[in-house]
Formats: structure tokens, C-alpha cells, sequence
């Protein structure tokens, strides 16, 4: 699905693509990210009040609702209800990631 816009003197035209959410949540979403290279303008959202920033497949925001979902569970669930071991775990997995990429740099590019 597309939007087309064009401006009244027909000069600048665009077809923006609509990004739909992949779960229940939220709104389709109007992709501009090659507005100002194909006609030179701009959005303007005053307030950041009706703009996405990022595509997230595992959090949820919505400031209106005050509402943070990450993995389907609600930020204050998680706080309230998970254990220090889950995030030790977390730590340990990131440790892992991280060193498993700093080995792989140090044998490919041997500049470390």
C-alpha cells in the first residue's frame, strides 16, 4: 500500500509507502524517509507527537497510553515480577555476544 502526495502545482510529486505493525498494536505508519530526497521538503511534527523513530520487532511505545511493552509483557510487569538471575542472565548473554564478535574481528581483520 502506497500514498501518493503531490503539491498544487504538480512540480513535486511521491508515492510514500504505508508500513503497517506486524501485532495488534499501533497504526499503520507512513514511510518518509525518501520524501525530501525526491521532492526537497520536509516533515514538521512539533512535539514529536504523531512520529515513529525506529521499526522495533520486540518493543511497543505508546506516550498517549503511557504504555512500554517489550516482548508482549507491559515494562511494569516485567520490573515488578522478574528475578535478579533473569537479568544476570541477560548480562552473561550479552557478555557472550560480545566476545563472540570480538573474536571473530580479531581473526578476520587481525587488528586487535
Amino acid at each position: 500500500m502506497t500514498l501518493s502526495w503531490s503539491d498544487e502545482s504538480g512540480e513535486h510529486s511521491v508515492d510514500l509507502p504505508v508500513l503497517h505493525p506486524t501485532s495488534d498494536m499501533g497504526n499503520p505508519v507512513i514511510d518518509v524517509r525518501s520524501l525530501a530526497a525526491k521532492t526537497g521538503f520536509f516533515t514538521h511534527d512539533p512535539g514529536f507527537t504523531s512520529t515513529s523513530s525506529c521499526e522495533s520487532a520486540i518493543t511497543f511505545i505508546d506516550g498517549d497510553k503511557g504504555l512500554l511493552m517489550h516482548r508482549g509483557f507491559a515494562i511494569e510487569d516485567l520490573a515488578i515480577n522478574c528475578r535478579c538471575y533473569m537479568y544476570i542472565s541477560l548480562l552473561i548473554y550479552i557478555y557472550i555476544y560480545i566476545y563472540i564478535i570480538y573474536i571473530y574481528i580479531y581473526n578476520v581483520y587481525k587488528c586487535i
